[in-house]
């Protein structure tokens, strides 16, 4: 009985750090909140804002930008990127204007402490 208990609060220790050392290993992303009163109207179905030059990326299909998302799993909620295409309008070394097609917020990730990709999981740091 008492090996068997034993076992189990090992077992129990184990999957303890193996969650921990996961959640450590995914990349870590700050929120840049985009409020509406900031977005400006395209004067079509688009907004356009001006963000950190390094959130945009580009790819054989264009350029994108990684969106937060949330998601409801069997252990609770986890928070992933989405990749959306948008168009650069402008920039400079500091910022580049965008022209997208989302909701009137938008949360865009940035400063990732690892490579991103569409539907990666990640943690979120503190937002600027």
């Amino acid at each position: 009985m008492r090996v068997s208990l034993f076992l189990l609060m090992a077992l129990l220790l184990c999957t303890v750090i193996s969650q921990t050392v996961d959640r450590l290993m995914l990349p870590q992303i700050n929120i840049l909140q985009i409020q509406r009163d900031v977005l400006q109207d395209s004067g079509d179905d688009t907004r356009r804002a001006l963000v950190p030059v390094s959130c945009v990326y580009s790819d054989i299909g264009g350029e994108y930008i990684f969106v937060p998302e949330e998601r409801s799993t069997l252990i609770g909620k986890e928070t992933y990127v989405r990749q959306v295409y948008v168009v650069v309008t402008g920039r400079n070394n500091l910022y580049a204007a965008i022209r997208f097609v989302e909701r009137d917020e938008m949360r865009v990730a940035a400063y990732p402490t690892k490579p991103l990709y569409n539907g990666a999981i990640v943690t979120t740091g503190p937002g600027r």
